[in-house]
């Protein structure tokens, strides 16, 4: 203990220091701030070991491979010949069940997209874990697993979104039209896209706890369907609550849907709607709204949320210092 407090082992533990700061300078350095290689290689690695983590897992793909097929079937014999509407749809001035059951039908695919990426919560929270540590050990940079991580599921969900719209599609009886298919394709995709970028945020913010991230994940997406305009008229919300109609990327998702199936039938002719068409689109509060600018608006929401994302997995430099 004396020679652990003399001023010889003092001067010594100072020279050691004094060495190694005069011949490994450029080695802190480089533990500190830099990587061993660039951003670039680093994204071509992590796409290539994130690929392999996902086709090596194969109970995880067939089991979301019968998910979208399962679900799809059983949308499919609940509103088995729903899809297919014809004129008149009004009756003494009210919406025929047609019209229900359609706007039903595409309500419920948009929520199965919404929330069908509640499975890949786990795996991404404790991915989230396993980025925690090789961040602070300067493996590699946030930006390029940021990166890897927005891109390197498209494909999948792509394929799986495929099976589910075409299974529940055809038996529903949805207007056999490529133009109509492939807009319900892709407003519905874009939907995937968020709410699985929206998965990713979740097990940032919670920090890999995966019961707490499984807990907020549908909570909110519930809590935003209320705001898309089908339980509640976009027009009929308290004026405190116009707001979220905006917020509430489902609204522009259900919007969307709506215009693209009843654009077709709608008049403004309000005599005609005692018996006739109507108009669909003014009773859920969409008259004038254009179906394309779905597409735009929810690109920008997918931007947002990847932002948010970046934003989130950049590390401290506290936890660097971890």
């Amino acid at each position: 203990e004396l020679y652990l407090e003399s001023d010889i082992k003092r001067s010594q533990s100072n020279f050691n220091q004094s060495q190694r700061k005069l011949h490994f300078p450029v080695i802190e350095r480089v533990n500190q701030t830099l990587h061993a290689t660039t951003k670039l290689t680093q994204f071509k690695m992590l796409m290539h070991r994130s690929f392999l983590s996902i086709i090596r897992d194969t109970e995880a793909l067939q089991a979301e491979f019968l998910k979208n097929v399962i679900v799809g079937i059983l949308i499919a014999v609940i509103f088995f010949g729903q899809g297919r509407a014809s004129s008149p749809l009004y009756t003494n001035g009210v919406p025929n069940a047609e019209v229900s059951n359609i706007s039903s039908l595409l309500f419920f695919g948009m929520m199965y997209t919404s929330i069908a990426t509640a499975q890949a919560v786990p795996f991404l929270c404790s991915r989230h874990i396993i980025f925690r540590r090789e961040i602070t050990s300067f493996t590699y940079s946030a930006s390029p697993y940021w990166l890897c991580q927005c891109l390197i599921n498209l494909p999948f969900l792509a394929f799986y979104h495929f099976l589910f719209v075409t299974v529940y599609y055809f038996p529903c009886s949805f207007p056999l039209d490529f133009n109509y298919y492939i807009y319900v394709y892709l407003v519905l995709f874009l939907n995937t896209i968020i709410s699985f970028y929206s998965a990713l945020i979740l097990a940032a913010i919670t920090n890999g706890n995966k019961e707490l991230a499984l807990a907020l994940f549908p909570l909110s997406f519930i809590v935003l369907s209320n705001f898309a305009g089908f339980s509640i008229p976009i027009d009929n919300l308290p004026i405190f609550w116009q707001w979220a109609s905006y917020v509430s990327y489902l609204r522009w998702v259900f919007a969307g849907l709506m215009v693209n199936q009843w654009e077709s039938f709608d008049t403004d002719d309000t005599t005609y709607a005692i018996e006739g068409n109507g108009n669909v689109l003014a009773l859920y509060g969409f008259d004038g709204f254009n179906k394309f600018d779905s597409y735009w608006i929810l690109s920008i929401y997918i931007l947002v949320t990847a932002l948010i994302l970046y934003v989130l997995l950049r590390p401290t430099s506290n936890q660097l210092k971890q």
